[in-house]
């Protein structure tokens, strides 16, 4: 990590962010604090004010967007675009362009198990730099992606640093609370393991073949938009990863197997030439080039 990088650092409260908030400063990484208040628990007033008092204790600016009036269908699509246009404009006030999130190893896992399950077929979880260009250039970092949350629980402990726990967290409300509270230790007991580091290491070797591979196949044009002709030589299966990663990188989540084939039908000309997405989003062809829209 370059020592005097500034950033926005992305704090909820929790443990996890909180840790990245200390080693950041630690590591003499400067910045703006941003903080999101869904607005869903009683608590979230008591954890905004948390934060804003931790970034007045590093001398640091505060930023804090709360949501509102999202709908209820998708919300965690839609409260995910609210806050990266809420990091992008935090980006435009101070002239950053990155934002640093508390993402970690137990999180990857948990994204990797959801996608296989949901039918995406391939391991593709979160890169350590993504960019997304549709939020004014924003560049996501996710600085402890090597880090398992005990060690940051441990060590958040050992320094007697306070945090703010979400009540949500150990509830059954959410899918991924069900895989990190029911599925993973499941599996660590099935297979007397930790399966994190496991899964985690099959993922980062497939990523790296799949990014030498299309790295020598040159699919995209100079705006970095997908070109068509270059992908119908390959082989759907091919066509259905580039086309998962690509959207990825755009910041679209939640994809299915079922959502992943619709947009490879953009490949044909005969059909239609846009594939509603997650985040009322679109992937669209046009000029035989597949972009986000």
């Amino acid at each position: 990590m370059e020592e005097g990088l500034s950033v926005i650092m992305a704090v909820s409260g929790g443990v996890d962010s909180c840790y990245l908030l200390h080693n950041l400063i630690s590591k003499k990484v400067r910045g703006v604090v941003a903080h999101v208040n869904h607005g869903l628990r009683p608590e979230s007033v008591e954890e905004a004010a948390f934060v804003r008092d931790l970034a007045e204790r590093y001398e640091l600016p505060y930023e804090e967007k709360t949501l509102s009036g999202l709908p209820t269908s998708s919300f965690e699509a839609h409260a995910r675009e609210a806050r990266l246009r809420f990091f992008s404009e935090v980006g435009s006030k101070y002239d950053l362009d990155t934002v640093a999130l508390a993402h970690h190893a137990d999180d990857q896992t948990e994204t990797l198990l959801m996608q296989l399950c949901r039918g995406t077929m391939h391991l593709s979880g979160m890169r350590e730099y993504s960019a997304m260009e549709e939020y004014g250039g924003l560049r996501l970092w996710r600085p402890l992606l090597s880090k398992r949350k005990s060690e940051i629980r441990a060590w958040m402990q050992s320094q007697g640093l306070e945090w703010r726990e979400d009540s949500t967290n150990g509830q059954p409300v959410a899918v991924r609370n069900r895989v990190r509270n029911e599925v993973v230790p499941l599996l660590n007991d099935i297979f007397s393991r930790e399966v994190v580091p496991v899964i985690n290491r099959a993922q980062s070797n497939e990523a790296e073949l799949f990014s030498e591979l299309i790295g020598q196949l040159n699919l995209r044009d100079p705006q970095g938009r997908l070109y068509v002709p270059k992908l119908e030589p390959l082989s759907q299966d091919l066509c259905r990863k580039v086309i998962f990663e690509y959207l990825k990188e755009q910041g679209v989540e939640g994809l299915s197997l079922s959502k992943l084939d619709e947009c490879l039908s953009l490949l044909d000309p005969a059909e239609v030439a846009k594939v509603n997405l997650p985040g009322d989003q679109f992937l669209r062809r046009k000029e035989k080039r597949l972009f986000v829209e």
